[in-house]
């Protein structure tokens, strides 16, 4: 039985690691990948992402609409055919106003600039309707309304771009029928998106993140225990006990006592 070399030559210390596959051909875009400046300088940057935190009111009486367009779950974590594509025939200022005042009756002052190159500012949904919904407010009022807040809701952390606070109008022509509305799934618009933005964010250099970034922090807090502070059973609300998605778990009181402040990989 011969014996096992354990001498020094048996072992090559030529050893170097790499941040990468031995073949790097097939990743093209590694050069520009922030991974690599991580890897070379020692550390990253931080980015920063615009979410807007202001939202009208929820009222009692949007519950059963939101809940039919299946926009239940997004609202209650911010206080659903599939989005392939969006209708932009009305590109031009003159048409997205002509949309504007059928859905508010009434458009923005041309001089405020408040739709500039086909996007809203969110700020003039809020001077458009009130601040909280009154409980006698007609049908129409409700409509409205609720078509204000998912206005705000699309621009404001589903769809969000690099300013925060504006909305694309081509989500307009999306909300005037509240019951066509119900058939798009928001969901894998928001995730494809998300997925882009992703992408993009990923390039050394890029300081802004965009798209639905409380979806990141979800799943980061699900799949990666360590972040992710103990939840407290969320406050009753105006939803009572209905059933809400997985993520409402972390709508309430939270304890960031436990989380790990810095994770090494």
């Amino acid at each position: 039985m011969s014996s096992l070399d354990v001498s020094d030559d048996a072992y090559s210390y030529d050893f170097q690691l790499r941040p990468g596959p031995r073949d790097p051909s097939g990743l093209h875009l590694q050069a520009e990948h922030r991974s690599t400046h991580v890897w070379n300088a020692g550390g990253g940057d931080n980015q920063r992402s615009r979410v807007r935190c202001k939202f009208p009111a929820l009222h009692r009486r949007m519950v059963p609409i939101l809940r039919k367009l299946r926009s239940d779950g997004v609202a209650r974590l911010t206080d659903g055919n599939v989005v392939t594509s969006f209708t932009c025939a009305e590109s031009a200022e003159g048409g997205w106003r002509d949309l504007i005042k059928q859905m508010f009756g009434s458009t923005p002052d041309i001089k405020s600039r408040a739709l500039h190159g086909g996007r809203l500012k969110l700020s003039w949904l809020d001077g458009v309707v009130p601040e909280v919904l009154p409980d006698d407010a007609d049908e129409n009022e409700l409509v409205q309304y609720t078509q204000a807040y998912l206005l705000q809701l699309l621009g404001g952390v589903l769809f969000t771009d690099h300013q925060g606070s504006q909305v694309h109008c081509m989500f307009i022509p999306l909300l005037q029928n509240l019951s066509n509305c119900e058939t798009l799934s928001w969901g894998s618009g928001v995730l494809a998106y998300v997925y882009r933005e992703l992408c993009k964010s990923c390039k050394i250099g890029v300081e802004e993140i965009t798209g639905c970034v409380l979806l990141v922090q979800l799943w980061a807090w699900t799949r990666l225990p360590t972040l992710a502070p103990v939840p407290s059973p969320p406050p009753l609300d105006i939803w009572g006990d209905l059933a809400g998605p997985y993520g409402l778990r972390w709508s309430g009181p939270k304890s960031f006592a436990d989380v790990s402040s810095h994770v090494g990989g």
